[in-house]
Order: C-alpha cells, then sequence, then structure tokens
C-alpha cells in the first residue's frame, strides 16, 4: 500500500497548489476510490496530507516536497520500517546486530529520498546508481 500512498503523494505535490478529491486522485491514477481513500485517510492521520471539507474540499500536501521524505510516507501507511521480525527473536546476537545495521541502512535510503526527488528525479544532485545500473551501462 505505500506504493499506492507514494503515487498519491506524488501527484498531489506535481499540482501542488490545488485541492485534489480522493475520486479526483483514483481516476487520475488509474486506482480504485476505496484504495485512495484509504491511503488518504493515513496520510492524514499523519499529517502528510491536510483535508478540506466542503464542495470544493479534498486533500493537499500538508508540507512541501522537499520536506517530506519516503520514510514518512512508508511509515504513514505501514508503520515503523522493519527488515526482518529476527530483530525481535534473532537467534544469535551477531543476526541481530547484522539485521539493525540493515534496518538502519533501509531507513537511511528512505530518509535521503525526498517527495521532490520521485516527482522530478533527473534535477536531484544527490541520486547515485545503483551497482547494477552501473553495470548495465558499463558493458
Amino acid at each position: 500500500m505505500a506504493d499506492y500512498a507514494t503515487l498519491v503523494m506524488a501527484h498531489i505535490g506535481r499540482h501542488s497548489g490545488q485541492v485534489h478529491s480522493a475520486q479526483q486522485l483514483a481516476d487520475d491514477l488509474g486506482l480504485g476510490a476505496a484504495t485512495v481513500s484509504k491511503v488518504l485517510k493515513k496520510l492524514s492521520a499523519a499529517e502528510l496530507v491536510q483535508a478540506t471539507r466542503g464542495t470544493r474540499g479534498g486533500y493537499a500536501l500538508a508540507m512541501p516536497v522537499s520536506s517530506i521524505n519516503m520514510r514518512m510516507v512508508v511509515e504513514a501507511i505501514d508503520g515503523p520500517v522493519r527488515v526482518s521480525h529476527l530483530l525481535d527473536n534473532a537467534p544469535t546476537s551477531m543476526t541481530r546486530l547484522n539485521m539493525l545495521k540493515l534496518n538502519n541502512k533501509v531507513m537511511e535510503a528512505l530518509e535521503n529520498i525526498a517527495l521532490a526527488d520521485i516527482i522530478c528525479p533527473a534535477t536531484t544532485a544527490h541520486f547515485q546508481p545503483t551497482a547494477w545500473e552501473s553495470l548495465k551501462h558499463a558493458g
């Protein structure tokens, strides 16, 4: 569901200054209205979007796209980022330590991707290709 939230947030962010109804977002994105409504409810509870009531009501971002990172979006939908349940029940302390390191790296990566980066990836100065992308273009 975090993937749908990313689509919704990016769409609203691309059209900042406008208020979007759940139905309008569903139509624009080709998603079910019930799914979009559920996503918006969670994003609103996390204070990432603001709801406006009334005939011209709808949803808008609660803060600038540069202030919203992907960890915020993912956690609004799925709760705290956890790579593995081994964090609680690791068979060894070394396994737990390694899983904790991995979890921290994933959280760090999500924190370093702003919604602005999703909306306009070509303009992000700190974007680094993955190892796979580097290999594909090397040869």
